[in-house]
Order: C-alpha cells, then structure tokens, then sequence
C-alpha cells in the first residue's frame, strides 16, 4: 500500500478545515437568519452586519437620524435605525467613486430591468424601539379592555389611553417610547436618477410578505418585504435603476428600524418563465390587504374584459363561519383610495361580496336615483352599476346592504337591501329587497322588478297605540339567508337610547315566506306592483319582533379625561384645539348607530356612529340577541375628520379587516381600512 506524504496530509487536513468552517458559517447563517444555504447565496446584499455592501451608499434627505450600527432589537443582531422628518426620505444608492475627484465623485452604476440577479427586492422593517405592547405584567388598564396604550382616529392620528397622556413600563416616561409605525405612511419606489423618472410610490404595507396580517409595526417583530420588481418597472416604462427610496408620504415624518436588505434572483424565489403576464396582475396598493391567512389569491381584471373562461362562483368557505377568525386587536385606519363615480355622492351601506373577491356594493341615501354600485375596495373604482327598478316604490330611503344566501334555498349570493329610513316619521310600511349578487360583466345594467323579492315588515303596536316611530340604519342578515335583524338609529334619552334591535318572527323569514304556497311569484309582484299589492297579501307582512335593547356606545366613558386636544399625533390644527378646548361638540348627539356588519364567523358585529367605530362581541354566533358590551376601535373628529358622518361600514370577506366611508364629502369620498394588527 502506498503511502501518503507527511506534505500532502497536511494540505488535506487544511481543505477538509475550510470546508467545515464554510459549512459552520452556513448553518449559523440559515440559524440565525432562518434562511436556507441556496438562498443566502443566491442574493446580492444590499444591508447587512451592520454595513452597506461596497457600490452602496446613502442618499436620504430631511432625515434626522440614520444610524447603520444602531443597537439591536428583538430576534437581530443589526438593523438600520431611520428617523425621517416631514415629506423626507429614506434612500440607497448604487455609486461608483471616480478616481482622482474632488467633487461630484459619485457615478450611478445602474441596475437594468433584465438582470436575473435583481428579481426582487427584500428587507425587513419594525417599529422604532420602545414601540411594541408591554410585556406581560406591564399592561396599560384601558377602560375599553384591552392593553394597547394609543387610540387611533378615524383619519390616522392617535392619542395616548392612559389617564396621564403618557405611556410607561415599569415606571420610565412615555418619552423614551415611540408609537407603532404604519407602513402605509410610507411609500417605496425605484428611481432612474439619469432621466429623472420613478416607479409608482406604492406603500410598503403592499409588499408585506402574504402571511403577515399587520399593517402597524413596532418593536416586537419583524414585518418581512417582498417586492417584485419588474411590474414595477415595466408600468413606468424603466428599463434601470440605481436607487431605492422609502419616503414620508403623510407629511408626518417615520421612525423604523430595517434590516437584511438585499436582492434575489429569479431561480432563488422559485420562479419561472410559465407564459403568466405580470402586467395582467391587479397591483394596485392594498391588493393584498383584504386577503386571509391563506396563500394571497392574485386579482386578475378579466372581469372587465370579455367573459371569463372560469368564472368565479359562489364560494362555499363564506357559508359558514366555522373558517374564520376574529381580529383580537386593529391597527391604524388607512386612506386606501377615493370613490371614483360622480354619481355615487353620499353612500349609505357598504357589504363585501361573497362572490367576486375585494369587491364592495354599496347604494345611495334618499333622495337619489335607486342604482347599485360596484366598486374595487382598494382603488375606488365603480366597475359596475345596475339601476334598480323598485320605481313602483316612489321616495325610497335606502339605510344598508348586507350579502346572504337567497332566500329561494338555490345555493346562490344575493344582497340585501334595506328601505327602511324614517327620518319624516311618515312611515308605517318598510321593505327589504333581495336580489341574486350581479355579475360584474355588466358596467351598467339593469336589475328588474321580476328578479327582485321584496319582504314587507311592520313594527308591532303598543296595545291599542299607533305604530311607533323607528328609524332604522342598519341592516343583519343571517349568512344562509333565513333571518335578519334591524337597529335602530336614535338619539333619545341624552344619546342614551336605548337602541331597539328588532328581528323577524318565527315562522316569517325570508325562506318561510318564499316557499309558501305562492310566496316566490307574490313577494316578486310586491315589487312590481309596489305598496299597493300589500293590501292583498297581509299574510306575507312580517311583524317584527323585539329582540333587544342597547345603550348606545358611548364615547366619552371610553376616552375619558385623555380626549385632550393636546394631545393628538400629529397635532392638531389650532382652530381645530381651540374648537374642541370651548368644549362646543355635543358628543350625545353623535352616539346613533348608523351602520353595522356582522364578521363572517359570527362572533362580532361592527357599528358606526358619527363618533367612531365600535366592535360588539357576540356571545352566541350570529344571534344579536348576545351582544356584549363593545369597545372602541376609532374615533372621529367632526371639526377636520371627514369620517365623522360615517354610514358604510363592513368586515371584508375573509373578515381580515373593516372598510369604512362617509357621507360627509359629498362625492369622491375616501374610503379607509382597519387592517388585522
């Protein structure tokens, strides 16, 4: 047997080091970074270890602190501590140095479109340190139950909760700690320095990574970013870039913490050329946050297109509440977008569709053309509009919608809409139409009276008294279509109420009175015939029964002594402060509920009032007549929030989130979004 040399022993012994050192290295990297070996070597590193890679430098502006060897958070080594001032920036650049310069040495090394190697972008953010919830054992008391230290606004801004105005832990100041961060206060986009264009500023909270549910960060975790880059460039008609930009986009400045900032390839995402067309994919901002824990569904627009070959159906996952969670706590409300339709000026009742994902209907107040508008949630687009034919009607008063199976048992969606405003107290009669969900193909069209069934309901008379009077702006309805329930709008006893919820009786519910006997064809001719046919069918009029009372939520209990104009971030405007210091807004009178939805689990129901939004547990699913006490999730400001005339209010479909409008525009109305925190 030959021998080897002492030399060539030694030579091995040195390889077989490098190698295990190497293989070391690469555990402890997938340890800590929880990322596989393939992936760390198949990006190009961008922020790491406390450092930006070489080629890499920082272009921010109005930026009061960015800090790259900052101290550490919670589960990292390293991040980049970023505090940038109002409409300021945080900015990477990709630079070369010229030799022998003294001034303007920088030269931009741009990244092209088709590099392979520049697939996407990732990094990760958290809140600023100091920002997250208390530990346990350090939980702020609220009187509205839960340990969350700040109270958002309907339009964004918060006020502490605790009586002091201060937050504390253990004793230290408010001070040393910092709010949450809402990703969507801050837009990201690519730049082509050279010719002077950018890609769309889209927030970061669009590039969340699909199981992530939080649109607020703090210090607690860390929210992983994921952005495709070529939709972006292609839409902008950029075929390089050499800078990234995160920027203030609410005038408020930002305090985050980032981390890990790199690029991918194609090959390390798992992706491949398989004929898809990204520019087909809907990417508008908030696409994904109206989506559930499951793998995000991609929105494709063909809807607007001819008709699809696989046209979407009534999914069966929204039939029962046996698939879904509530959100134990909300984020910050988001300006999403704004309603597109001119026509559409005051809208009274928001439902998501069960049938055509992030889609909301919603209809006008009295006084309007009866027409149903379909709308994009995250653009505000009206991509559909049907006239509804009920003219047999005369004034009608619209209050709500809400989406339920038909009453017919056929297994199809329908909405429901409620006539049931009673502001003149001239009523005695109110209706609620139902109608299979339309199909988005048709832009405009045409709901008639013959697919429409109309159910007459009447409020009981006090023994020998007149009806009584009562003003109805919410409408529930039971998911397979059965039952559905009616609030109240009032404003008696000081803003007390109580508020009256009313239900259908036993044996009167939309199914029992399409199947009976004739009921399908009579309930279809009220709505040709109009009020006039009631008289001839008494038998089909509901007598609605009483199934509760309620004191309507009360703001001042929850914010107490901490509802100081003083204490608003950002401030308020002085003629805002020094219209809330008189003391001049009568918060009874802003306590009428004046919309709900319930979640499509049926362990909650949320409410509007001008005064903010509410969320009431439910102690049996679906029943009303389990509400518990409610707790507070924003509150309005009637001198500048736009949302303090709120009507339309709904969970989305996967019950992630609630979309929120107002009729106070008058047209073109923001519509806002509390996202799952």
């Amino acid at each position: 047997m030959k021998m080897l040399s002492p030399s060539f022993l030694n030579r091995a012994l040195v390889l077989a080091a490098l190698i295990s050192a190497c293989m070391l290295s690469r555990v402890a990297s997938e340890s800590t970074s929880g990322e596989t070996p393939d992936e760390v070597l198949n990006r190009t590193e961008i922020y790491s270890e406390k450092k930006l890679a070489d080629g890499w430098a920082d272009y921010s502006w109005e930026k009061d602190v960015v800090d790259y060897e900052s101290e550490p958070g919670q589960n990292s080594s390293t991040a980049i501590d970023v505090r940038i001032g109002a409409w300021g920036g945080f900015s990477l650049a990709h630079i070369s140095k010229r030799e022998n310069c003294s001034d303007d040495c920088d030269v931009s090394q741009f990244i092209q479109r088709a590099d392979s190697n520049a697939f996407a972008l990732r990094m990760k953010i958290q809140g600023s340190l100091g920002s997250g919830h208390p530990k346990d054992g350090e939980k702020n008391s609220s009187r509205n139950g839960d340990d969350d230290g700040w109270l958002y606004l309907t339009d964004g801004r918060v006020i502490p909760k605790d009586r002091s105005g201060f937050r504390s832990r253990n004793g230290v100041p408010a001070q040393h700690f910092a709010k949450p961060t809402s990703l969507n206060g801050i837009v990201l986009y690519l730049e082509d320095s050279e010719r002077g264009r950018t890609t769309d500023h889209k927030p970061i909270g669009a590039f969340r990574h699909a199981d992530v549910r939080s649109i607020m960060v703090d210090d607690s975790t860390w929210v992983e970013l994921k952005v495709h880059l070529d939709p972006l460039l292609e839409r902008a008609g950029i075929d390089k870039w050499d800078k990234i930009v995160l920027k203030d986009n609410t005038g408020n400045g930002f305090h985050i913490r980032i981390d890990q900032v790199h690029l991918t390839s194609k090959e390390s995402e798992g992706e491949s050329d398989n004929g898809d067309d990204d520019s087909e994919i809907e990417a508008e901002v908030f696409a994904n946050e109206v989506r559930s824990k499951e793998p995000r569904k991609v929105v494709r627009r063909v809807w607007l297109k001819d008709a699809p070959e696989n046209r979407p159906a009534s999914p069966t996952r929204n039939r029962t509440g046996a698939n879904f969670q509530t959100c134990s706590s909300y984020g910050s409300p988001i300006e999403v977008a704004h309603l597109s339709d001119d026509e559409l000026k005051e809208p009274s009742g928001f439902t998501s569709s069960r049938v055509h994902d992030g889609i909301i209907w919603t209809h006008q107040d009295r006084d309007t053309t009866p027409y149903l508008f379909g709308l994009v949630a995250s653009t505000g687009e009206v991509v559909s509009k049907h006239y509804f034919d009920v003219i047999k009607y005369h004034e009608t008063d619209w209050e709500d919608i809400a989406s339920a199976l038909c009453p017919d048992q056929s297994g199809d969606t329908c909405l429901w809409i409620a006539d049931s405003g009673n502001v003149k107290r001239d009523r005695e009669e109110f209706f609620v139409h139902v109608f299979r969900e339309p199909d988005l193909l048709e832009r405009d069209g045409h709901i008639s009276s013959d697919d429409i069934w109309t159910f007459t309901y009447r409020f009981p008379k006090d023994g020998n008294k007149d009806r009584p009077w009562v003003d109805i702006e919410s409408l529930v309805v039971l998911p397979d279509g059965s039952k559905f329930w009616l609030i109240e709008k009032t404003v008696n006893g000081h803003g007390n109420g109580p508020a009256t919820i009313w239900e259908v009786p036993s044996g009167y519910g939309p199914i029992d009175l399409v199947t009976k006997n004739d009921g399908d064809s009579v309930l279809k001719e009220f709505t040709r015939r109009g009020r006039d046919a009631i008289w001839d069918h008494e038998d089909l009029v509901m007598e609605l029964k009483l199934a509760k009372k309620i004191v309507n939520p009360d703001v001042s209990n929850v914010v107490h002594s901490f509802l100081d104009p003083g204490r608003f971030d950002p401030p308020l405007e002085e003629w805002v402060r020094e219209k809330m210091e008189r003391g001049d807004q009568d918060w009874n009178k802003l306590r009428a509920i004046t919309g709900a939805d319930i979640h499509p689990s049926g362990k909650s129901l949320v409410a509007c009032t001008y005064s903010g939004i509410w969320e009431y547990p439910l102690e049996k699913a679906f029943d009303l007549g389990s509400l518990g006490e409610p707790k507070l999730l924003s509150l309005t400001n009637r001198y500048d929030d736009p949302f303090w005339q709120t009507e339309s209010v709904a969970y989305d479909s996967a019950g992630n989130g609630i979309w929120v409008a107002s009729e106070y525009y008058k047209g073109h109305q923001p519509i806002r979004y509390f996202g799952c925190a």
